[in-house]
C-alpha cells in the first residue's frame, strides 16, 4: 500500500496508541502510516471534536482487542520489564519503541527513573517530551510520597512548548507536585492560545487547590 506522510503541526494530537505498539513511526517534523484507513480513524483535529483531545490524553487500555501478536507481545515485555530494561530500551531503541518504554517508566518512582524522565523534558523530539511527561503524571498520581524526587522547575520550562499536547500535559503534571509557583504558571496558562490548553490547566487548578490547600492559599 501508498506510504502517506502527515507534516505533525497540521494535526492535533498523534494517536499514542498507535505509538505504544509500533503501528506509527516517525521522524522529528513527519508521522507515516501504511493505511490511510487506520489513520483517518486515528486522528482527528480536536478543533472538531474536543473528546478526541481528551481521548489521546488519557488513551489508558485503548486498542489493546486490535492489537497483533508482534503488539501483544511489546506490551507483555513492557508490562513485566524491569526499570533496569526499560531504561535500557529507553536509551538505545528507536524512537517508536522509546516512546512507550517512557511511558512505562511511571510505574516506578526510584531517583533513577525520575533523573532519566527529567532528562528526557529536554529531547528535541516532541512525542518524548509527552512520552515523559505521562510518566511523570503516572508518579503523581500514586500519591505525593512517590512525588520525592521530581524537581518542578524542568517541567516549568515547557509551558510554553509549540506543542499543544505538550502544554496541557505540562498543566496537569505541575499539579501533582507541591511547588509555590505552580498557582501562578496554571493562572497564565488559562491564558494560552489553545482551548485544550486552557481546559486543562482549568482542571490542574482545582486539582492543585485540593492536594495542596496552604500552598494554593499562600500563592493567592
Amino acid at each position: 500500500s501508498s506510504s502517506y506522510t502527515l507534516v505533525l503541526d497540521s494535526i492535533c494530537i498523534e494517536p499514542f496508541r498507535n505509538f505504544m505498539f509500533g503501528r506509527v513511526r516517525t521522524n522529528t517534523d513527519t508521522v507515516r502510516n501504511d493505511s490511510i484507513v487506520q489513520l483517518s480513524k486515528d486522528i482527528m483535529p480536536v478543533d472538531e471534536d474536543d473528546e478526541e483531545f481528551d481521548d489521546f490524553f488519557d488513551w489508558g487500555e485503548e486498542g489493546y482487542s486490535t492489537e497483533n501478536d508482534t503488539e501483544r507481545q511489546n506490551r507483555a515485555f513492557l508490562t513485566q520489564a524491569s526499570e533496569t530494561d526499560l531504561i535500557s530500551k529507553v536509551k538505545n531503541s528507536p524512537l517508536e519503541e522509546r516512546i512507550p518504554a517512557i511511558s512505562y517508566l511511571g510505574k516506578f518512582q526510584t531517583r533513577t527513573v525520575v533523573e532519566t524522565l527529567t532528562n528526557l523534558l529536554k529531547d528535541g523530539q516532541k512525542h518524548i517530551r509527552a512520552a515523559a511527561l505521562d510518566a511523570l503524571i503516572e508518579i503523581g498520581r500514586k500519591g505525593i510520597d512517590n512525588a520525592k524526587y521530581v524537581e518542578v522547575t524542568p517541567i516549568i520550562k515547557l509551558k510554553n512548548d509549540k506543542y499543544r499536547f505538550v502544554r496541557a500535559k505540562v498543566a496537569t503534571a505541575l499539579s501533582f507536585f507541591e511547588d509555590d509557583r505552580t498557582t501562578g504558571i496554571l493562572e497564565d496558562m488559562l491564558n494560552d492560545n489553545d482551548k485544550h490548553v486552557r481546559k486543562y490547566a482549568g482542571k490542574a487548578i482545582t486539582r492543585f487547590q485540593d492536594l495542596y490547600p496552604d500552598t494554593y492559599a499562600n500563592s493567592k
